[in-house]
């Protein structure tokens, strides 16, 4: 038998099947894997119908709830993933039934996957390089560097440690989870439930080529900035509370915040200000450090002023906020045009 007449054949048998939960036909689906198809396994075809996701997306689109908790009792696995081709950011995602459900806003089938041992804080898994065939030759999931690791001197890293941070920084693996897919499509009961189950975010921004650290909520991103910001400057803590105290009387002119707006109640800057023209009279290793600093505390501005469900830094634009620090702590590769925008000599 060729494996273009297997395949077709598991598709129609697997939607028979489909119609089968559509149809809530307990005994059918009890005994739909009972059939021998062994030689689908020379042909790679997946044998389960029950313990498959493409079953349990089926379920959670159609918001069969019972069939959903059905296939679970029959052993299907609530972390079993997908991997789909994403026409917008042309790559392929991986994905799995607990992220299908938060996508369209499906609360009691998150409930429910949860309830039966879906990991909250799985992330999305993007091969950003598929179009690139070196990439696809070397892609690898790797681990989230450690802040020591992030911050120790860039000439003092080996070869291996600087490919490490490169590979997860450059975008080769992008990172998102539940929460803050749930916050993106904006189904606030989701962020909520998920919040108080304990769930986390997960998010490497560097694939833009911007800002290369990985976030839970804007508290953990503002320590992960302070801590790179003092040890990459070499600025100590004394000075680094001292700067703080005179930007923070900068800060009281109001003159800080201009040009942000508040939009559906998170702060959003649509634009970083250029605050070289509040430092003209200053020095330029303060108007370096001020400026990499006021983005520091705008952090902390959000940080007080929201709630905790809105410290999710999704729509937060923290690339935006990410990319000043980076030019201002690597002050030396400024370009003579970036320097001559941000007034530097």
């Amino acid at each position: 038998m060729r494996r273009e007449e297997v395949v077709a054949q598991w598709q129609r048998e697997y939607d028979s099947f489909l119609q089968d939960c559509m149809n809530r036909d307990w005994a059918k689906i009890a005994r739909a894997d009972e059939p021998n198809r062994d030689w689908a396994i020379m042909f790679e075809v997946d044998r389960s119908f029950i313990n498959n996701a493409k079953s349990l997306l089926f379920t959670i689109e159609n918001r069969l709830y019972d069939v959903l908790q059905f296939l679970l009792d029959k052993g299907a696995d609530p972390n079993s993933s997908l991997r789909r081709y994403n026409s917008d950011r042309r790559c392929y995602e991986s994905t799995t039934p607990l992220i299908e459900a938060v996508k369209i806003g499906n609360l009691e089938s998150v409930k429910i996957l949860l309830d039966n041992g879906a990991d909250i804080n799985f992330c999305v898994e993007r091969n950003l390089s598929d179009r690139d065939v070196y990439f696809n030759k070397t892609r690898i999931r790797v681990k989230e560097p450690s802040d020591d690791l992030y911050i120790k001197p860039r000439e003092k890293r080996t070869d291996d440690e600087k490919m490490y941070i490169w590979k997860y920084s450059t975008g080769e693996l992008a990172n998102m989870s539940p929460i803050q897919i749930a916050y993106n499509y904006r189904h606030d009961n989701i962020v909520d439930y998920l919040l108080s189950r304990g769930a986390t975010m997960k998010v490497n921004i560097r694939p833009s080529g911007i800002f290369p650290f990985p976030f839970t909520t804007l508290g953990e991103m503002l320590r992960r900035c302070k801590l790179y910001f003092i040890k990459e400057v070499g600025l100590c803590e004394e000075r680094y509370y001292a700067l703080r105290t005179q930007v923070r009387e900068f800060e009281s002119t109001k003159k800080l915040l201009k040009g942000y707006e508040v939009r559906n109640a998170v702060p959003y800057p649509f634009r970083i200000v250029s605050t070289a023209v509040l430092l003209l009279d200053n020095s330029l290793e303060f108007k370096f450090q001020y400026m990499a600093l006021y983005s520091l505390f705008i952090l902390e501005y959000w940080n007080e002023i929201i709630n905790s469900k809105t410290h999710i830094a999704a729509y937060a634009k923290v690339d935006d906020i990410g990319y000043l620090i980076c030019w201002l702590v690597k002050e030396t590769e400024y370009s003579k045009s970036t320097r001559q925008s941000l007034g530097l000599k």
